[in-house]
């Protein structure tokens, strides 16, 4: 940007070189964004301005409710390393050192993991193609121009897609263990002549009773208000 005053330009920019000012090398390793304002008749810079990257909003839900369901969440590095490296540590998110998404999920797919790959770019298209959950981040202002199985306003809705679905998964995990256990039970009673018809069939009413509840404890719902999917 330039500007005049009093005939005198002005000009705020990135630094050109960095070993000539220290000082805004140090604010760069930090992750920020450093712009330098100079005049055309100075020697020195007038000021140095240090950007700060925001986290984005809900940043903290979503590592939360990561770790609470052990599903694993990376950040990829996606044009400024340094700013990405500083970000992710503020967020306590592991940074994987790749810019190239459609490798990365290949990678973890072949490991036998369901990857979920969340995005707002349309450059993402690739890869949301190649993942297994697709989640694009737009919102009323900003239209996302690529396919997605999902679109979430924001990281909050995306911690609610990823808390549904660890909840549905565990729900179908406990039905079937305890549709196999009753099985298991009838089984080995049929092949003892033990007990009556009457008494047996309780043990199919009481996992299946037990499955119900199972099902309706995970996934009645919490005090996260309503996404707006």
């Amino acid at each position: 940007a330039t500007a005049y005053a009093e005939d005198v330009r002005y000009t705020l920019g990135p630094v050109e070189d960095w070993s000539a000012l220290p000082e805004a090398a140090r604010l760069r390793q930090r992750g920020s964004y450093v712009l330098v304002l100079y005049s055309e008749h100075a020697q020195r810079p007038l000021g140095v301005f240090d950007l700060r990257p925001r986290l984005a909003p809900g940043v903290s839900d979503l590592v939360e409710t990561c770790q609470r369901y052990s599903v694993e969440l990376t950040v990829l590095t996606n044009g400024d390393q340094i700013a990405a490296q500083a970000l992710a540590h503020r967020a306590n998110i592991p940074l994987l050192e790749s810019d190239d998404a459609l490798a990365v999920i290949r990678a973890r797919q072949q490991e036998g993991a369901f990857v979920a790959f969340v995005s707002d770019n349309i450059g993402a298209s690739s890869a949301f193609s190649a993942c297994d959950l697709a989640i694009g981040i737009a919102d009323d202002r900003y239209h996302l121009p690529a396919r997605a199985d999902l679109v979430a306003p924001d990281l909050i809705a995306v911690a609610a897609i990823i808390e549904a679905g660890a909840r549905r998964e565990a729900t179908v995990r406990d039905g079937i263990a305890l549709s196999i256990l009753s099985n298991l039970i009838g089984g080995i009673w049929g092949f003892l002549g033990l007990p009556g018809v009457a008494q047996a069939s309780r043990v199919v009413y009481v996992t299946a009773l037990a499955a119900l509840a199972d099902g309706w404890i995970r996934l009645r719902g919490g005090e996260r208000a309503g996404s707006t999917l």
